[in-house]
């Protein structure tokens, strides 16, 4: 059986926003965005919190070169723009 890498599944998701002044890639925003679901933080709000908690952690493990994670209207935009 093919072992699966979820990241990498994640970026064969169609990027339906703008390319200009992109600046997190579709599969960091939905790792993200997983990672704090899966860790009890439910909203938009909260997966903000999330990020901020951890940001060193997630900076580290999804390797963000300019150690910026995306905003809360970033994560807001991609969950409303229905890419999944």
């Amino acid at each position: 059986m093919e072992r699966l890498n979820l990241r990498d599944e994640l970026k064969k998701i169609e990027d339906k926003r703008r390319g200009t002044g992109q600046r997190h890639s579709i599969d960091v925003v939905l790792m993200i965005t997983i990672m704090a679901t899966m860790s009890g933080y439910i909203g938009y709000r909260a997966i903000d919190d999330f990020s901020k908690r951890y940001k060193k952690e997630l900076i580290a493990y999804l390797e963000i070169e300019k150690e910026r994670l995306p905003t809360f209207a970033t994560v807001r935009r991609v969950l409303k723009s229905r890419v999944v």
